[in-house]
């Protein structure tokens, strides 16, 4: 990576491992937080950037797109799309008011993920399968 950011290595910042409660320090000195990812499952660190309040560009790939609507609460762009994506950096680089709005958004979104929000929903979709599974397996037949 540093190879090929060439000339503007200077400009980008390479944090190795982080102890968890280094964490919250970091995300208040960032202004954007990026992250490009090919797929996310769940993006849990795009979620800490959210509730840190910070200006998220994310992949429209994955998990991050369901947390995040593109333009209110951050920047979703396509993957493998380095145009797009540096294009959302600088906006909101560029942008302060938008980026503080935006966090702010992103913010007051990330609450649908809390445990508290997430746990009823959770364990109504278990119960759920649960009770078809129950209603597809037959009786056990007895046996002399």
């Amino acid at each position: 990576m540093r190879e090929r950011l060439g000339r503007h290595v200077a400009a980008v910042e390479f944090v190795d491992a982080v102890p968890y409660d280094q964490i919250p320090a970091l995300y208040a000195e960032a202004d954007v937080c990026a992250f490009p990812s090919v797929f996310e499952a769940a993006g849990y660190v795009c979620l800490e950037a959210m509730s840190a309040a910070r200006g998220v560009v994310a992949s429209s790939a994955g998990g991050m797109a369901e947390m995040m609507t593109d333009g209110e609460t951050g920047h979703l762009v396509p993957p493998n799309d380095p145009r797009a994506l540096a294009d959302a950096i600088a906006d909101l680089l560029i942008d302060r008011d938008a980026r503080t709005a935006m966090g702010r958004a992103a913010r007051l979104a990330v609450r649908a993920f809390s445990a508290e929000a997430v746990a009823p929903v959770q364990e109504a979709s278990y119960a759920r399968a649960i009770a078809r599974a129950a209603a597809r397996t037959p009786e056990p037949v007895p046996t002399r």
